[in-house]
């Protein structure tokens, strides 16, 4: 029972710090609503809704502009990967929804 409770004290202070990496960042939105985009990005986090069977996935890119979009597979937190997308929305904050995301 003891590692149980580090295990999730562990998940919390690694939610936290995520958290704390996109309110920080100087993020501004990208490119323009319905405008296909190509970048760079470092997942930051990847949550499965099971009421939509999709993952959603919080990246960054090198200028640390935060995005976000559904991907139907599971993406690792910390991997570097090459996506291409169309702009769907500016959200608050200055992050940038995607959809229609292609992984390289």
């Amino acid at each position: 029972m003891m590692l149980l409770g580090q295990l999730l004290m562990i998940s919390a202070i690694k939610r936290d710090n995520i958290d704390e990496t996109i309110r920080v960042a100087n993020s501004s939105h990208i490119g323009k609503v319905k405008e296909r985009l190509a970048m760079d990005i470092n997942v930051l986090r990847t949550v499965y809704s099971r009421r939509y069977d999709t993952y959603y996935v919080t990246a960054m890119n090198k200028d640390d502009n935060v995005v976000f979009f559904g991907y139907c597979i599971g993406i690792a937190s910390g991997k570097k990967i090459h996506i291409r997308g169309t702009v769907k929305a500016h959200r608050d904050n200055g992050q940038t929804q995607l959809n229609r995301v292609f992984v390289k």
